[in-house]
């Protein structure tokens, strides 16, 4: 099938977006005008090759004395505006000029403006012609995300005029991952909302990386499981899956993934478990083989360090068996760790000696916790 390649990156410098329909919506990338192999994507959005360059915030002036009105859209909860709300402040035509020249606002694209504030992700998103969506969104919302040097815009299934989806400099490229969408939402923060940002990201992710966007925004309580199975119903039924597979109680995007990548081998994991003198640990595999998934975030500095191992102490007293897991050992050693947990399972250390009365009680408490909520 022959590319087509929109009229409008002929009229627009460093502009080309490569569009090509497919019945299944299958998509590819490309990367310079010279037409190279296509790499097709295993993802429902269409992947465009993009120089950081060609979707940078633009530069700001030297710092000026912000006027009263920008001062004031720097304490409303939105930091990008259309034309038409920036006179809707008490701006005029001449004002939104001047304080362009000066550096006070940004002009993204036309009727587009934004301040200084403004987060990166959304003003790239907006410059493009869409808002944030997917893992950008959901970064841009605070929620645990795996690592993804995409910019994922969201942009209406009409859009033209696309920018910033081709290299300025062949040597500085980064992927944009464009969302087609009927109603892609407002550009008015630049970001999609919660549930939009959840159904693109469990269609352009691999589905554990899926489970763990979800897992955080529920545990935050940005959107509840009832509210994302009727958005769901829109998807194709493949996607219900990972809402199956969801835990609202899970803490961190590691601990989603032990858990998910054990019980897919069978082992028995039990969720966010109070042990009596410890208090919640994040897993338990079996009856006292414990996880706890260290997320850089939350457990540096030394305070945290000790505590965790006073933590660990108690827990050995107790008779259970501790293992700290960090989020290289997920991410980037997994292969290793599994062994490791493993080699324990198979050993049966991970159960409670048959012999032991104080045993069978902590077993009883482990099952009446699954009982209770967690599979």
């Amino acid at each position: 099938m022959t590319p087509v390649v929109s009229p409008a990156s002929h009229r627009q410098p460093g502009v080309a977006l490569i569009q090509e329909k497919r019945a299944k919506n299958e998509v590819f990338a490309r990367d310079a005008p010279g037409f190279p192999a296509y790499e097709r994507r295993a993802c429902s959005a269409t992947f465009v090759r993009s120089a950081v360059s060609s979707t940078e915030v633009p530069s700001s002036a030297p710092s000026i004395l912000p006027t009263a009105t920008i001062m004031l859209m720097n304490t409303t909860r939105d930091r990008i505006f259309s034309r038409k709300a920036l006179l809707a402040f008490g701006m005029t035509h001449h004002s939104i000029a001047r304080a362009v020249a000066r550096g006070e606002l940004l002009h993204l694209r036309r009727g587009w403006y934004a301040t200084p504030s403004a987060p990166p992700d959304a003003v790239r998103a907006v410059i493009v012609g869409g808002v944030a969506t997917s893992l950008s969104a959901a970064q841009l919302m605070d929620l645990w995300t795996p690592p993804d040097p995409a910019l994922h815009v969201a942009v209406p299934s009409n859009a033209s005029r696309l920018r910033g989806t081709t290299p300025r400099r062949s040597h500085a490229a980064n992927p944009v991952c464009l969302h087609w969408r009927k109603h892609s939402g407002s550009p008015r923060d630049g970001v999609a909302s919660v549930i939009d940002a959840l159904s693109d990201a469990v269609q352009c992710q691999p589905e554990e990386y899926a489970v763990v966007v979800i897992d955080s925004a529920l545990n935050k309580g940005l959107v509840t499981l009832r509210q994302l199975e009727a958005a769901f119903e829109r998807l194709p039924r493949r996607y219900a899956r990972a809402l199956r597979r969801a835990d609202g109680r899970s803490q961190s995007g590691t601990e989603t993934l032990v858990r998910l990548r054990l019980r897919a081998l069978g082992i028995h994991v039990s969720v966010q478990v109070r042990i009596a003198g410890v208090g919640r640990v994040d897993l338990v595999v079996g009856d006292r083989f414990v996880l706890e998934c260290d997320s850089r975030k939350f457990h540096a500095g030394e305070e945290r360090y000790h505590g965790d191992r006073l933590r660990d102490r108690t827990l050995i007293g107790l008779g259970y068996l501790p293992m700290r897991i960090t989020y290289e050992m997920v991410m980037f050693d997994w292969a290793e760790t599994l062994r490791v947990i493993l080699t324990r399972v198979r050993s049966r250390e991970h159960l409670w000696p048959r012999r032991s009365k104080s045993g069978k009680t902590a077993t009883r408490r482990a099952k009446t916790h699954d009982e209770d909520g967690s599979s």
